[in-house]
C-alpha cells in the first residue's frame, strides 16, 4: 500500500514553503492550499501582492502557451496564446488555427493575419444591442447591423437588422 505524500521545496533563507508538489500532481507555489475548482488547480501561484507569470524568450523568437487535448497531430495545439517578439504581435488560436491577431500598432485582425486598420474582419460581422448579455430575449434597439453578405450572416426576410 502506498502513502500519499507531499514534496516540499524550501529556500534555505525562507521560513515558508516555496514550492509544493502534492500527491495529486499539483504544483503549488507560494501557497499550500489548492483551489477548490478542479478545473484550474494543477498549477497555483500565490503571493501577498500582485502575482503573475512571465514567459521570457529571445527577441527573435516566440513566447506561447498551448492548450492541448491530444498527444499527436493538431490536438497538441488546439488553442494557443502566442507572442511574436520579432514584430511584436500577439495571436490567439482556436481549433488549431489563428483566429485573432493584434499588431504592434494596435490593429486587430479577426481571421486576418495582416490587419491594416484598427479592426479588420475577414467574413461577416454583426452588431446588435441585446437586452441581456446572453444575446437572447430580443433587441434593445429596433434592429442591428450586419456587415457583409446578409444571407451568409443569417438574415431572413422577417429580420429587422440592416445589412450592408
Amino acid at each position: 500500500m502506498s502513502t500519499l505524500q507531499t514534496t516540499i521545496l524550501k529556500h534555505p533563507d525562507s521560513a515558508s514553503n516555496n514550492i509544493q508538489f502534492d500527491s495529486s500532481g499539483r504544483v503549488l507555489i507560494g501557497t499550500s492550499t489548492a483551489p477548490t475548482d478542479p478545473n484550474a488547480d494543477d498549477l497555483v501561484i500565490e503571493s501577498a501582492g500582485h502575482t503573475g507569470i512571465t514567459v521570457r524568450s529571445p527577441s527573435n523568437s516566440i513566447g506561447q502557451i498551448y492548450f492541448s487535448d491530444a498527444t499527436s497531430g493538431d490536438g497538441e495545439y488546439r488553442g494557443i496564446v502566442r507572442y511574436h517578439h520579432n514584430d511584436d504581435h500577439m495571436s490567439f488560436w482556436t481549433a488549431s488555427q489563428e483566429k485573432v491577431r493584434i499588431t504592434s500598432a494596435g490593429n486587430v485582425g479577426i481571421n486576418r493575419t495582416n490587419p491594416d486598420q484598427r479592426l479588420n474582419i475577414n467574413g461577416c460581422a454583426e452588431f446588435n444591442a441585446y437586452d441581456n448579455p446572453g444575446g437572447t430575449g430580443g433587441y434593445v434597439t429596433s434592429g442591428g447591423l450586419i456587415i457583409g453578405n446578409a444571407f451568409d450572416a443569417g438574415k431572413t426576410a422577417l429580420d429587422d437588422r440592416n445589412a450592408i
